[in-house]
């Protein structure tokens, strides 16, 4: 969502609309459908890698692979255990 955001910005500035009709022009686009369908396409691809980066996250959850914030929380918990057995 966020690229597709970006280049609709960058899209409808100055900048943008050169670059986009000069792209447009070397690569013998004509018509504005090819656009919605690159940015169709750009959308599915975003869904489709989404998806797979919480499944991902999920399979290392249930498989029991550590996480950076669970090794994290580990490492606090024992150094503050370490503390305070020495100010003891």
């Amino acid at each position: 969502m966020g690229f597709r955001f970006a280049f609709a910005v960058y899209a409808s500035t100055t900048a943008g609309e050169q670059v986009i009709g000069r792209f447009s022009t070397q690569h013998a686009i004509t018509s504005g459908q090819v656009w919605t369908t690159a940015l169709v396409l750009m959308a599915f691809g975003e869904v489709l890698a989404r998806v797979a980066i919480t499944q991902w996250r999920r399979w290392k959850l249930t498989t029991g692979h550590p996480t950076s914030t669970s090794t994290a929380r580990t490492t606090i918990h024992r150094t503050s255990k370490h503390v305070q057995g020495a100010r003891s």
